[in-house]
């Protein structure tokens, strides 16, 4: 009577251990479909990615600037981001007073 049960149970193990094996399955990437020459779908997506940070923000380099005589700026000659050399004009100041 314990024979069939047994049976059954046996053949139940051997099937589930016929499934399982040492190693995953292969994912197939881009590049192996490529290299085989397969055809893959491209689609362009975009993520939304909303990353909020707190935080202190400092310049690499800071320069004061000062004239020898009070007087109104008449024009700015350079912009921010711009590279200078030393003696480089950077403004001009009205000189009407």
């Amino acid at each position: 009577m314990h024979r069939p049960s047994t049976l059954a149970v046996g053949l139940i193990g051997a099937v589930l251990l016929a499934g399982c094996s040492a190693e995953p399955p292969a994912i197939e990437t881009a590049q192996s479909a490529a290299a085989i020459g397969a055809r893959i779908a491209v689609r362009d997506t975009q993520l939304a990615a909303v990353i909020e940070v707190a935080g202190t923000v400092e310049p690499v380099q800071q320069a004061t600037l000062s004239t020898r005589v009070m007087a109104t700026v008449e024009a700015v000659l350079v912009h921010e981001g711009d590279r200078v050399v030393a003696g480089a004009v950077l403004a001009r100041l009205d000189t009407r007073d």
